[in-house]
This record gives structure tokens, sequence and C-alpha cells, in this order.
């Protein structure tokens, strides 16, 4: 109990310490990019999060739960899911580069060198994101507290940089994300070499095989609380101004933040049921998760299908 106290409460501490960090970058954009600058910057990511969340197919939940558990060491998650990232961020990439081939409403609200550095986000988001919560799978909640404040400062300092200093404006806040998330990277992987004896394994297709069928129980939930959180952004990029769309993103990202405690509770909660029944955990998953909103719903479906 002890334990699980102080590890809630390194989590949460790093979460408030990160979201004061995102207030102080978030008005950087909207001083720096203005209402249209940030309408764009908001429609290039939403294109990029919802191509990476439907060819992701739930790989970094798989990775979450395969670590966590003991089932799979840490060299062959890692393996795994850097091939899984790759194939759906090729696939997302081609997706996005056909869709942009269209003069659909979304599309002019934007450039297109803005739209491709959004596309270019997507594998450097991705690996970033599933690194992260391997820490979490592993329990090391101290690591990941400071490497989420830091990486919150360093993404400040990078549009401050970028967007502000190089006046690349959308531009530079887009290449803000892509650089911050390699650091990222690359920190949590010379982490994971010094700790964990990270190596390259052979892949085994039997091993993706059993991540991505576990992975597609989840995959369905979240998208549904991706539809959930972002609709607003969506209907939007079809009928309002650039203007409208990015005074609407800040509105809606400051309260997207209300979510640090059950983010917290999902964090701290995944590996300490991971090792139980396969059931158990999705049950625990979709619980946790499921304080997002009611759209979740199908998630907890899924996860009592499992009994």
């Amino acid at each position: 109990m002890a334990t699980g106290v102080k590890d809630t409460s390194v989590t949460f501490a790093a979460r408030i310490v990160s979201l004061v960090l995102t207030i102080g970058t978030q008005s950087c954009l909207a001083w720096v990019l203005g209402p249209e600058g940030r309408g764009a910057y908001a429609i290039s990511l939403l294109m990029a999060t919802i191509l990476g969340l439907v060819f992701m197919v739930g790989s970094d939940i798989a990775a979450q739960y395969f670590v966590a558990s003991g089932k799979l060491s840490v060299s062959r998650v890692i393996t795994h899911v850097t091939i899984c990232i790759a194939i759906s961020s090729a696939l997302a990439i081609l997706a996005g580069l056909f869709v942009l081939r269209f003069d659909l409403a979304f599309v002019r609200k934007a450039t297109i060198h803005e739209f491709y550095l959004g596309l270019a986000t997507i594998p450097a988001v991705l690996f970033a994101r599933v690194l992260v919560q391997l820490l979490g799978s592993l329990r090391e909640f101290v690591w990941l507290g400071i490497l989420t404040i830091a990486t919150s400062a360093l993404q400040l300092a990078l549009v401050l940089v970028f967007a502000l200093g190089f006046r690349w404006a959308v531009e530079g806040a887009l290449w803000a994300i892509v650089v911050k998330n390699c650091i990222m990277t690359v920190v949590i992987l010379v982490f994971f070499r010094r700790k964990y004896d990270l190596s390259w394994v052979r892949p085994e297709l039997r091993d993706v095989g059993r991540m991505l069928h576990y992975g597609i129980r989840y995959y369905f939930g979240k998208i549904s609380n991706l539809v959930n959180v972002e609709i607003g952004t969506i209907i939007l990029a079809f009928f309002a101004s650039k203007s409208e769309i990015g005074l609407f993103a800040v509105a809606s990202h400051l309260v997207t933040q209300a979510m640090i405690i059950p983010d917290t509770l999902t964090t701290v909660l995944i590996p300490r049921v991971a090792r139980a029944a396969r059931t158990t955990f999705l049950l625990a998953y979709a619980w946790a998760t499921g304080a997002r909103g009611p759209s979740f719903s199908p998630a907890r479906t899924v996860a009592k299908s499992e009994r």
C-alpha cells in the first residue's frame, strides 16, 4: 500500500508540474501563432493523430501488457513494437498523402508543408509514447516523472526557439514536436540499454501476432475515446474558419488536462494488475480509462467479453 501511495504521489506531482509547463507552451503557441496559425497547427496535428491511431491497431497497450506481465522481455517487445510502428507509420503517412490529394474543406485550413510536417510527427510520437508507457509498465515511476517534466520543459523551449526565435511559426511548432519526441526516444532507449540490457533480437512472427491479437481488443475503445475527445475539432475542421478552430483548440486542450487524475490512476494501476489474468488487466485498463467519458464503454464491453 505504501509503495502504491508513493508511486501515485510521484506520478501525480510530475503531472502537475508538466501541466503548468504545458499551459506555458499553449500560451506561447497562442501568442506566437495567433488564432489562424493555432488553427492550422491543430488541423495538421489532428489529421496525424487520427491516422496514427487508426493504423497502430492497439500495439501500444499490447506492448505495455507484455512487458508488465513478464510474458516477453523488454528487448523482444521493443523489437516487435518497432516493426509494428514502422509498418503503421508508413501506412498512416501514405493514407495521409492520399487524402491530401483531394480538395477537402479541412485541407484548405493549413499549407501542404504544414500537413507534411504533421505526418512526420506520426512515427516520432508513436514510438516515444510506447517507450514512455513501458517505463510505467516496469514501475520506473521516479524516472517516468522526471522524464515527464523534462519533456514538457523541452517542448516549451523548442517552441520558443523554432516558432519564435527562428520565426518558423506553425512549421516551427510542428518541428518542436518531432525533435522533442526524437530526443525523448533516444534518452529512454539509452536508459533501457543500461538498466535492462536492451538489444535487438530476432523478430518472431508468432510474438508479433500475439501482440496484435491482444491489442485489437483495446483498439475500438481507443478509437471511440479519440472521437469523444476530438469530435468538436473534427466537425469544425470542415465548417469553421482557421481562427475559430484555433480558439476552440486552445480551450479544448485546457479541458482535456482535467484528465490528470484518471491518467495518474491508469499509469500506476496497470502494471500492478498485469501479472493477473488477461481479463483482469483489460478490465482494469477499461475501468481506469473509462473515467474519460461514456464513449469509452466499448473498451469495457470488450474487456467483459474476455471473462
